[in-house]
């Protein structure tokens, strides 16, 4: 997923994020390491999003994003808005 974009390269204090064509990299948030971080990620905008729409995007299934929801809004994390069809 990253690879058209950077390299991460590893140093002695952890890892590097090296760009392709661009001179810098701005870290817009802070990485989750969690379970269902690339869901997260993908709804940190606050906007909403289908879950067919998330599957798409994440290239799983949707029953994958479905469980991946579930998981989130038990802790949480997310709330459900509108009727799945």
């Amino acid at each position: 997923m990253l690879s058209p974009l950077a390299d991460v390269s590893a140093t002695k204090h952890g890892f590097a994020l090296v760009p392709h064509r661009a001179r810098e990299v701005a870290v817009l948030m802070r990485p989750v390491e969690e379970k269902h971080a690339a869901v997260l990620a993908f709804l940190a905008d606050g906007e909403w999003w289908s879950s067919s729409a998330l599957a798409l995007a994440l290239g799983t299934s949707q029953r994958t994003v479905q469980r991946a929801l579930d998981a989130l809004a038990e802790a949480g994390k997310v709330q459900s808005l509108g009727h799945a069809r």
